[in-house]
């Protein structure tokens, strides 16, 4: 976005309107299309100056407005940051699953027979963005490196402490905070505010269940009984 604000918009110039939905799909083509693609989605952009828009600027948000979607406008910066997290590595993730499946099963039609037949719902969900076109992603790849690079190397560490800790109560702690990050996720969406009301009573009848435990059973350890001082499996 700063480099095209050299070279674009200025007298003589042409247009440049930075932004993109954040909707697509993993297909391409006239034959699935879909009309609705756009309708509730977020739409981002990075304008150089969001109070003092270009007349083309301000026609085309307009448009957007009538495709249906939300318009949020970010900093050039923090949007290749957020990007980065909440769309490119998604993206990253399902492509390196995909391909680490397809080199450990491309040889053996027996085992991929069953991978398909046990795969369930979990694996076509954490695959389903490995058919995004390379030709797409060569570009973002390219253009937001740094921010992706990074998010990919985060999520390397966090992998890592994961197979260290496979054994121990420490796989707990990443359970629990992705448990928390995802409850809060859903509870904080406006279409979910009646689901946050049977969260809360859920919550209040486990306390009201606790509250019934004796001073000898609440003071239990449970973690005590799965490991040992060591944090091993007993």
């Amino acid at each position: 976005a700063e480099r095209a604000a050299r070279c674009f918009n200025g007298p003589g110039q042409a247009g440049f309107l930075p932004g993109h939905p954040m909707a697509g799909k993993e297909s391409s083509g006239a034959a699935h299309s879909d009309g609705e693609l756009f309708r509730d989605a977020v739409w981002l952009f990075t304008p150089a100056d969001a109070a003092d828009l270009l007349p083309h600027e301000a026609e085309w948000r307009e448009w957007v407005g009538k495709f249906g979607s939300r318009i949020v406008d970010l900093d050039p910066a923090r949007h290749d940051e957020l990007c980065a997290w909440v769309s490119h590595l998604p993206q990253m993730v399902a492509t390196a699953l995909s391909a680490l499946l397809q080199e450990r099963f491309a040889s053996d039609e027996r085992m991929r027979e069953d991978m398909r037949a046990i795969g369930g719902r979990a694996l076509r969900e954490m695959t389903r963005l490995g058919a995004s076109p390379y030709s797409m992603w060569r570009d973002i790849a390219h253009s937001n490196s740094d921010a992706v690079g990074a998010a990919v190397m985060a999520l390397e560490q966090t992998l890592t402490h994961l197979r260290e800790n496979l054994k121990t109560p420490e796989l707990r702690e990443l359970f629990e905070a992705a448990n928390a990050f995802l409850m809060r996720d859903r509870l904080d969406h406006p279409a979910n505010t009646q689901k946050a009301g049977l969260a809360e009573r859920i919550m209040a009848i486990g306390n009201e269940s606790a509250a019934r435990l004796t001073d000898e059973e609440r003071s239990v350890n449970h973690a005590d009984l799965l490991y040992d001082e060591d944090g091993l499996p007993r």
